[in-house]
């Protein structure tokens, strides 16, 4: 008895609900924000792989979307993932759409090898971590960049994390190679070399994710490269960690630039600060912000979040847009009191004024949760509430939100 084919959209959908349902039992919610520490188990996909011939190619787009390589590598183990991935016959590299190398935490001994990038024709995410991008000694071992470069034409997000480059040189140019870059996320990225940067002119125009280290010094000449560029790119989503009177300078240059397109912003200073380079930043040009995100963090030299109001008076001045504010409060002690000697005050007194009328969200977020909050989470969070609003009532119908690290 002939029985018809199943019609390919049909197949495809049964295999992707299959894979949303998947996910959504594995990480909480379905088409989560990918993370490479989370052990997926693969045997559901490779059931449906079995099911018939004309299945095999959606249960592998699925199952092997998302790919790491973790670890330190011996020279045989990248010999083998070399000659699996470089062969005729490999079928998983069309379905690859996210790819994470990370080394054993030694860069130095873990040479990004990885010369068969290129074979990854649908590529949309790469994450590098703990690699070292170092041109080698010997003339048999070809440049990490005569065998990596360009990067895949389809690549749109980057991260760099605990890497070593030669130079900042060799690091603007693996960047200015992903020409359809929108996000790019640097981080404690390392170089060998302080020489300065020359001839690498082309940035990433199509960029509108950036998130900055800078106080790593070769991650802020990739902010300086970035927003010197002749036109730049239009960022809309900024972070930048690790701000500090020695990078203030091309933090509020960048700022003045790159802020007439930011709709969201982050500012995360650096711990234990004795001043509040943020107070004199320029901000004039954040006139489209909507989402502002600040740290509160512990310093020896003043209570918790005690440049918090400086920050905002200065943004104040020019921005009249603002809708949600993210306070993010890190390192509280073990007792709740920390929480309390936050300046709210100020901070409410400031939102209450004329530039932040479009102010429609508060959220305070703890970094981590404190270990005194589990046993009585509901007490402290009352208790901010009545803390933030006791002298005096913040504006109209602005919603108070309290969150952890985990929600």
């Amino acid at each position: 008895m002939y029985t018809p084919p199943i019609p390919p959209e049909i197949v495809d959908t049964i295999i992707d609900c299959a894979w949303e349902l998947y996910c959504e039992s594995t990480m909480g919610r379905a088409n989560a924000r990918w993370d490479p520490w989370v052990n997926f188990d693969r045997e559901p996909l490779n059931v449906l792989a079995l099911v018939s011939r004309s299945w095999v190619a959606r249960a592998r787009h699925c199952a092997f979307q998302d790919l790491m390589l973790r670890r330190k590598w011996s020279s045989d183990a990248r010999q083998f993932t070399t000659a699996l991935l470089e062969h005729p016959l490999c079928t998983i590299r069309e379905h690859v759409l996210r790819l994470h190398f990370e080394g054993g935490g030694r860069p130095i001994h873990d040479i990004a090898d990885i010369s068969y990038l290129q074979g990854f024709t649908n590529l949309k995410s790469l994450c590098l971590e703990h690699l070292g991008f170092e041109e080698q000694p010997l003339p048999a071992q070809s440049s990490i960049f005569e065998s990596v470069l360009p990067l895949p034409a389809t690549l749109q997000n980057l991260e760099l994390g605990g890497c070593i480059f030669p130079n900042v040189e060799r690091l603007l140019e693996l960047i200015a190679c992903a020409t359809g870059l929108r996000s790019l996320r640097c981080s404690e990225v390392f170089v060998r070399a302080s020489i300065p940067r020359t001839g690498i002119q082309s940035t990433p125009q199509l960029l509108t994710e950036l998130s900055i280290y800078a106080a790593y010094d070769s991650c802020l000449q990739v902010l300086e490269w970035i927003s010197s560029a002749p036109v730049p790119p239009r960022i809309a989503n900024l972070e930048l960690r690790g701000i500090s009177a020695q990078n203030m300078d091309v933090v509020s240059k960048a700022l003045h630039i790159l802020g007439p397109s930011v709709v969201t912003l982050s500012l995360l200073l650096a711990a234990n600060l004795n001043q509040y380079p943020l107070a004199i930043a320029d901000l004039s040009t954040l006139q489209n912000l909507r989402c502002l995100v600040i740290a509160c963090s512990f310093s020896q030299y003043g209570p918790i979040g005690v440049e918090v109001p400086l920050i905002l008076a200065r943004l104040a001045e020019n921005c009249k847009t603002a809708q949600s504010i993210t306070f993010r409060i890190y390192e509280l002690s073990a007792e709740d009191d920390g929480l309390l000697t936050v300046p709210w005050d100020a901070i409410v007194a400031t939102l209450n004024g004329p530039s932040f009328r479009q102010l429609e969200r508060i959220v305070l977020q703890l970094e981590p949760p404190p270990p005194w909050l589990d046993e009585w989470p509901h007490a402290t969070w009352d208790l901010l509430k009545r803390r933030i609003t006791i002298s005096q009532q913040l504006l109209g119908n602005v919603t108070l939100v309290c969150l952890l690290e985990r929600d």
